[in-house]
C-alpha cells in the first residue's frame, strides 16, 4: 500500500538562496551574474526573492531577531534619522523628486529607528517628498522597549511629542532652533550611531541604488541589509569582537 506524500523534495535547499541573496546585497551583482556562481537560472533566483518579497519573509524574519536577541540590544536610548537612496528602474509611482539631496533626481526616503549599539529596531521606505515628522509612527516598531528617541531638527513637533507620550510612552527628544524660547541642549555627539548605520547600510550596492522596479521587493533587500548587518554587531558582542 502507498503512503501518500507531499511531493518531490525541492532541487536547492533554502540555505542556498540566502546565500545567493547575500551575494547581490554585498556586491550588487545581477541575477544573470549570480547564475554562473550558483548554478542556479537567473529566473528562478528573481522568483524565489520575488516570492519571498511578497510574503514579507525578510520582514517577519526582521522581526523574529528583534523578538530572539534582544538581550543583545541596548534600549537605553534609540535614535531616529532618514537618508535619501538613488532610483534607477523603480516605478514612478513609489519614488519622489527630492531637490535637496538628490539633485532633483527620482528616489526614496528610508527612515530607520537603531539602537545605542547600532541595531536597527524599525524602518519604512517611502518616496523622498514625504516630511520625516510624517513617517515617524510608521517606523516605530511593533513592540518598543525603549522610552527615550532622539532625533534631529527635522522632529520638531509639538503635537507629536504629546502623541508620544501618551500613547506610548516615549520621550521624544530633538535639537533645538536657534528662534525657540524653550532650548533643550541634547548630546550631538550621541546621533553618530544613527549616522553610522545610514553610511553603513547604504555601502551595499543593491540599497543605495535602487534597481528594482517593485517597491516590495526594494524593501526586502532592505530587510536583508538589516538582517545582516545585526547579526554582524551581534556577533562581535558574542565574543567580544
Amino acid at each position: 500500500m502507498k503512503t501518500d506524500t507531499k511531493g518531490a523534495k525541492p532541487k536547492y535547499n533554502n540555505k542556498l538562496f540566502i546565500y545567493a541573496f547575500i551575494k547581490r546585497l554585498t556586491s550588487g551583482n545581477t541575477w544573470k551574474e549570480l547564475e554562473n556562481e550558483f548554478k542556479i537560472s537567473d529566473t528562478h533566483l528573481n522568483k524565489v526573492f520575488c516570492s519571498w518579497c511578497d510574503n514579507n519573509i525578510f520582514k517577519k524574519a526582521h522581526e523574529l531577531f528583534l523578538k530572539t536577541y534582544k538581550c543583545y540590544i541596548d534600549n537605553d536610548e534609540v535614535y531616529i534619522d532618514s537618508t535619501i537612496l538613488l532610483n534607477k528602474y523603480g516605478y514612478r509611482d513609489t519614488t519622489g523628486i527630492n531637490t535637496y539631496e538628490a539633485k532633483k533626481h527620482r528616489s526614496n526616503k528610508l527612515s530607520c529607528i537603531v539602537s545605542k549599539n547600532g541595531i536597527p529596531l524599525g524602518i519604512k521606505i517611502t518616496n523622498s517628498q514625504i516630511h520625516d515628522i510624517k513617517i515617524l509612527l510608521d517606523t516605530l516598531p511593533k513592540k518598543t522597549y525603549f522610552s527615550t528617541l532622539i532625533g534631529d531638527k527635522g522632529y520638531i513637533s509639538k503635537t507629536m511629542k504629546q502623541k508620544l507620550k501618551r500613547n506610548r510612552k516615549i520621550n521624544l527628544i530633538t535639537e533645538y532652533r536657534i528662534n525657540k524660547k524653550e532650548k533643550q541642549v541634547i548630546d550631538t555627539k550621541s546621533r553618530i550611531t544613527i549616522e553610522h548605520f545610514n553610511s553603513l547600510i547604504k555601502q551595499y550596492r543593491a540599497i543605495n541604488t535602487r534597481y528594482d522596479k517593485h517597491i516590495e521587493t526594494y524593501e526586502g533587500i532592505i530587510y536583508l541589509g538589516c538582517l545582516y548587518r545585526s547579526f554582524n554587531i551581534v556577533f562581535n558582542i558574542f565574543y567580544n569582537l
